[in-house]
């Protein structure tokens, strides 16, 4: 009996032991399929979340679409329009954002502007969310998606874009707020977010594990007044109304100011419209920490003196390109209000005046919110720029052109002094 009971005494504790263990695992198995379905359930919530935020700003696209197409036909109401009429609401609440004159029920009202323009809630103007869709589970909870809160801004303290093998140009209006009292003294330009690399080499282009900050080139355009074309073939001295940098990114040496070409005594743009001397780039000294690994800060020209002396803001642009079209970079302009430029070498930034539109966009999905911010461009940023004067298209075709050089002649079949083939 004594053996038989020590025998017993074995087997149950083996017993407890093994459903001790089979019951931590299954706890275990329990807890990390629960802790699983929750994060998968907040990931779709998430994304939701974002994607209604999203459908706000498509909406805003939409409503800042329906103003512009309808800025000269449609009168602005001198209160909120109570009829429904489409073209009154887009014009009172869109011009009304853009003054930032949105006072009646202040920062509630500016959350609703796009939902009250495009009358997604009928006639409750109070309200700010926008349903998008609500859906009814088989475990009978519901899921809602909204956007709660878009405002709209285009007067903006820089101007933001991406430059990319597909587009590797940007023309941007340097159109500034107030321009009889404020005067530019300069751009900064800055590129490479924190998007595009975070791990830097410009020595070595093609080492592995590192991104490489591209070259860019900037090209100044602006004139006086008034102006002639042939004032852009030459500088006037040290002014110019055309110039072009190349700015080449450095993690060893170079600056982060330009303002005078040491060898030419001209202005860095001015100097570019010398036809005599060589354009060279310009190092500048990139480093990671910041919003953008390279910044540029350059002093601006004035214009060729052929009128008021006074730069116009109709005629004042620059033209950022990606010469060797990679890698993808985003990038930033500023332009600097400041007369100290030259000293301070730090940039006060003056407002761009409607050249982008920034939206920012809340959007929720059940408990969960995204807030997403965008930049609209009220122009064609896929406008087919000419970027170079010929383009072979690879497949080995060589280049067969025949051209001619002449002096007087303008009808080729009349000309005698021709050259090359």
């Amino acid at each position: 009996m004594k053996e038989k009971f020590k025998k017993g005494a074995a087997s149950m504790y083996v017993v407890v032991i093994a459903a001790l263990l089979f019951g931590v695992i299954t706890i275990s198995f329990i807890r990390l399929i629960i802790s699983e379905s929750l994060r998968t359930t907040n990931d779709e919530l998430a994304q939701s979340a974002y994607d209604s935020a999203l459908a706000g700003i498509e909406d805003a696209k939409t409503a800042l679409r329906k103003y512009y197409n309808n800025l000269s036909t449609c009168s602005t109401p001198s209160n909120a329009p109570t009829s429904t009429s489409e073209c009154e609401h887009v014009k009172y609440y869109i011009e009304k954002a853009l003054n930032n004159t949105l006072t009646i029920a202040g920062d509630s009202e500016k959350c609703s502007t796009i939902s009250n323009a495009l009358q997604r809630n009928g006639a409750s103007l109070s309200t700010n969310e926008v349903l998008i869709k609500q859906s009814s589970n088989s475990d009978s909870s519901n899921t809602e998606q909204a956007y709660t809160c878009v405002t709209i801004d285009d007067q903006l303290k820089d101007y933001k874009a991406t430059l990319s093998s597909s587009v590797t140009t940007r023309v941007i209006p340097l159109k500034y707020a107030n321009p009889s009292a404020t005067t530019i003294y300069g751009i900064k330009f800055s590129w490479y977010s924190a998007e595009d690399g975070t791990s830097y080499s410009t020595t070595n282009r093609f080492e592995e594990n590192y991104s490489t900050p591209p070259e860019v080139s900037l090209q100044l355009i602006q004139t006086d007044q008034t102006f002639s074309f042939n004032s852009f073939a030459n500088n006037a001295g040290t002014t110019t109304n055309r110039g072009t940098v190349f700015l080449k990114p450095s993690t060893t040496s170079g600056s982060n100011y330009l303002a005078d070409d040491s060898a030419k005594g001209l202005n860095v743009f001015t100097a570019s419209n010398t036809h005599t001397q060589s354009n060279n780039p310009y190092q500048i000294k990139c480093a990671a920490g910041s919003d953008f690994a390279c910044s540029a800060t350059i002093q601006l020209p004035s214009p060729v003196n052929e009128g008021t002396g006074v730069r116009n803001p109709e005629t004042f642009f620059l033209v950022a390109t990606l010469p060797y079209g990679n890698p993808t970079t985003h990038f930033s302009v500023q332009m600097c209000k400041n007369s100290d430029l030259s000293t301070s070498h730090n940039c006060d930034p003056a407002t761009f005046d409607g050249v982008q539109t920034a939206v920012d966009s809340t959007g929720r999905a059940n408990d969960m919110f995204s807030r997403v911010e965008a930049r609209i461009e009220l122009s064609d940023i896929y406008f087919p720029y000419a970027e170079f004067a010929l383009q072979l298209s690879g497949d080995g075709t060589p280049l067969d052109k025949n051209f001619y050089v002449t002096k007087n002649c303008w009808n080729s079949s009349t000309c005698t002094d021709s050259g090359g083939e």
